[in-house]
């Protein structure tokens, strides 16, 4: 008989070995895995107190927006795949930037020369002129008091003590300014890889609203080259139409980087590409014309057909688009949009009945004509608009019993209540909406003394000789732009530390005094954002939204308000 036994065979040496690889590669991945999800515990905990710190705080004070920022690096250091770090982190000096180009503003200003008052001589002149008026009651005797004397000038040690002290403040905040522009680019950047679409797009507006303003510099130049390399072309064809807009940039810099971008994206994307450049290569700015051939003429290497088709079909439909009694009536409807006016959130205009439709299918409103914008009406010389919405007698009667204050008051709450909470994306779409060359038209339209004075506020600061002062005179508005950067240097010397005096107060200049659009964009943003934060009718005190609504349901409805409107207008409808 065969008997058989159940030995248990020996374990090698190499089997043991790779039993004990394999167990300590799994206590290690473990540990690892470990190791990973305290690293992202830390890393909200950071972050959540970041948060916490910039809703109690804000930026009121430079040490508490540095302790946030630290808060903020300590979250992505962490861990650097989260998005929700990079992007506070991001937007936060992003706020920091505007804050400090705000504090430049504000001492400039505040430095602006004073007018002198009248002298006491003079009104009582006036007061004299006519020998058969009336006796003055008590009161009125006390209103004609002349005011005191202008105090006497400073000696001209104080003044130059005054103004060294001026040009020490500005040269720190724009080394300030500058220093949160380049952490704001390489987070904007880090957070557009890591939001798989989610929010590239106003990420992306604002990493723009960053290249445009300083791209000058030669740090933040290199920061955004360095980023262009990590994000794909195709987050640039969301934004083509305000990289074209600024292909004309007087600065060489910022030049030299959208001209480079626009090859790439007409390398591996020339369909997206060709449309916009053919349209400005018929801009009647000679500077953007040239700028768009360049691109053109760099696509023709690798799109030659597809060049020369679109520049037939664009001229072939510009010929036949527009006939001559459209060309007639457009003039018309110009000189009509003169007298109608009307704003809202957005400061749309030209809300007289032709302009509001009824859908028949739906019974919805439907707004035509946005061709004013951005309280235009506001500032006109003749019937300026004093209401901020159509709420006139027609559209008060069509609200069924309750009014206005029943579906439509809590229906204003609603939407202001969503504005609020999402007035960092609003103000992100409208900064790089406000700087479309298409507006140029409706915003150029009176702040050329506003220009002026702040441009001899700084002028007043770096000496210059009669015969300089006579030749920027005589340069167009444009000029500044022109006069901030050498176009024969190539050398580009550091602003922060390394600059002489003379070029830091151009470049102040620049940042605080741009042309009559950008000026005019500055005030828009302002006035938006006053809106959104509920500081549009008292700016020391934001009120809440239901108040916010009622003022705005007031001032919509006031019989004062509405008796001031243009006849065309119809407010009595």
């Amino acid at each position: 008989s065969v008997t058989t036994t159940n030995a248990t065979p020996p374990i090698n040496s190499a089997a043991f070995s790779l039993m004990t690889s394999t167990s300590l590669s799994t206590s290690s991945q473990v540990v690892n895995q470990r190791e990973q999800r305290l690293r992202q515990l830390i890393s909200k905990c950071y972050l959540r107190i970041g948060s916490w710190q910039h809703e109690m705080f804000g930026m009121t004070d430079d040490i508490i927006l540095t302790e946030i920022m630290k808060n903020y690096e300590h979250a992505w250091t962490y861990d650097d795949s989260n998005y929700k770090a990079w992007n506070a982190y991001a937007v936060l000096n992003y706020d920091a930037v505007s804050y400090f180009k705000q504090r430049v503003q504000e001492l400039s200003r505040i430095s602006q020369p004073q007018q002198t008052p009248l002298s006491p001589s003079t009104l009582t002149v006036d007061a004299t002129m006519s020998p058969t008026r009336q006796p003055q009651s008590p009161s009125s005797q006390q209103q004609q008091i002349p005011p005191p004397p202008p105090p006497p000038p400073l000696p001209p040690q104080q003044q130059q003590q005054n103004l060294d002290a001026s040009n020490e403040a500005y040269r720190l905040l724009t080394q300030k300014m500058i220093h949160c522009t380049i952490p704001a680019v390489k987070g904007l950047f880090k957070s557009i890889v890591l939001s798989k679409a989610k929010h590239c797009l106003q990420n992306t507006l604002r990493l723009l609203t960053l290249w445009f303003e300083y791209g000058q510099y030669r740090e933040v130049y290199d920061a955004i080259t360095e980023g262009n390399k990590t994000v794909p072309v195709e987050v640039w064809l969301h934004v083509l139409p305000q990289l074209i807009a600024r292909i004309d940039s007087p600065r060489p810099l910022v030049h030299q980087l959208i001209r480079h971008l626009l090859i790439d994206v007409g390398r591996q994307h020339p369909q997206a590409l060709i449309y916009p450049l053919v349209v400005a290569s018929k801009s009647v700015v000679r500077d953007r014309e040239v700028a768009a051939n360049r691109v053109l003429n760099n696509m023709r290497e690798h799109s030659h057909t597809l060049v020369q088709q679109a520049l037939v079909v664009s001229e072939e439909l510009i010929r036949i688009s527009i006939l001559w009694h459209e060309k007639w009536h457009e003039g018309l409807e110009e000189a009509s949009r003169q007298y109608f006016g009307d704003r809202s959130i957005a400061g749309l205009g030209d809300r007289h009945p032709s302009n509001l439709m009824l859908d028949r299918a739906s019974g919805k409103v439907v707004h035509i004509d946005f061709g004013d914008c951005f309280e235009v009406a506001m500032t006109r010389e003749k019937f300026p608009e004093k209401i901020p919405f159509r709420l006139t007698r027609m559209l008060r009667k069509a609200m069924e019993v309750t009014g206005i204050d029943g579906t439509f008051r809590m229906t204003c709450e609603h939407v202001m209540d969503v504005l609020r909470k999402n007035r960092d994306s609003l103000m992100a779409v409208l900064e790089a909406f406000v700087h479309d060359p298409l507006l140029n038209w409706r915003l150029l339209e009176n702040n050329t003394n506003e220009q002026n004075t702040v441009i001899s506020t700084i002028s007043n600061r770096s000496p210059q000789t009669s015969q300089q002062q006579q030749q920027q005179q005589q340069q167009p508005h444009y000029q500044p732009h022109l006069s901030t950067v050498n176009e024969e240097d190539n050398e580009h010397e550091s602003t922060i530390g390394g600059t002489t005096q003379q070029q830091q107060q151009q470049n102040v200049q620049y940042l605080v005094t741009q042309p009559g659009r950008t000026i005019r964009a500055v005030e828009i943003m302002n006035r938006v954002r006053e809106k959104l934060t509920g500081s549009d009718f008292h700016r020391d005190q934001p009120v809440d939204i239901p108040t916010q609504v009622e003022l705005l349901i007031k001032q919509a409805t006031s019989h004062e308000n509405l008796c001031q409107s243009y006849i065309g207008w119809c407010p009595f409808w």
